[in-house]
């Protein structure tokens, strides 16, 4: 019963392509991966393997330029995206609501590998993106 919602939703993103609503969009999942604590001026590591789920799925739209954030509990998070030089292009707080997707439009002139930061509370998630035009 508690994974029916996520089951439900992955359920939605396969069929919608189907029935022509979600038009020409192109998405891929963004593996996120649990990195660490925050402390007051850095990211500890993880000593051990992550214990439970990853609460957030990530997909990049490649057709929209865009990425979207589906949450699997309420929550307040720190968005931030790197570029290859490790210089920020993208920092933004979501407050996200259960269940739901949310989505961030990219600008067009960010391209290459791109280093993807989810901060949830003190728990840091680290994903990456291949962007192109």
């Amino acid at each position: 019963m508690k994974h029916l919602p996520k089951v439900f939703l992955l359920l939605l993103l396969i069929a919608l392509p189907k029935f022509g609503y979600a038009g020409n969009s192109e998405k891929e999942e963004v593996q996120l991966t649990k990195v660490g604590h925050m402390t007051s001026s850095s990211v500890k590591p993880c000593k051990a393997p992550p214990i439970g789920e990853i609460p957030f799925m990530v997909f990049l739209n490649t057709s929209e330029h865009s990425i979207e954030l589906y949450s699997s509990i309420p929550a307040v998070i720190e968005v931030t995206l790197y570029d290859e030089n490790n210089q920020t292009i993208l920092s933004s707080y979501l407050s996200l609501e259960q269940d739901t997707l949310e989505s961030i439009q990219l600008e067009y002139a960010v391209t290459g590998s791109c280093t993807l930061l989810i901060s949830h509370g003190n728990v840091v998630y680290l994903g990456f993106i291949e962007l192109s035009k």
